[in-house]
């Protein structure tokens, strides 16, 4: 009777572990996944990189303006 617990045990257990092809599938869903992520965190960075250049570049015309205003004012 042992036995054929064990046996029903191991059987079910065999019926529940991943096979090898299951395993790397999921390791290649992992890994494509990752890829996106970096990828997305280095656009995230250049695109706040890229806010801060056209930020100083708007100050910049902001003050050039104001001064071409000023002139013709006067």
């Amino acid at each position: 009777m042992n036995v054929n617990k064990l046996e029903a045990k191991a059987s079910k257990m065999d019926e529940r572990m991943a096979t090898q092809d299951e395993r790397r599938g999921v390791v290649s869903t992992i890994d494509t996944f990752t890829r996106k992520v970096e990828r997305f965190d280095r656009k995230s960075v250049l695109h706040g990189h890229r806010l801060e250049e056209h930020e100083d570049q708007l100050k910049n015309h902001s003050r050039r303006l104001g001064s071409i205003e000023s002139r013709r004012k006067r």
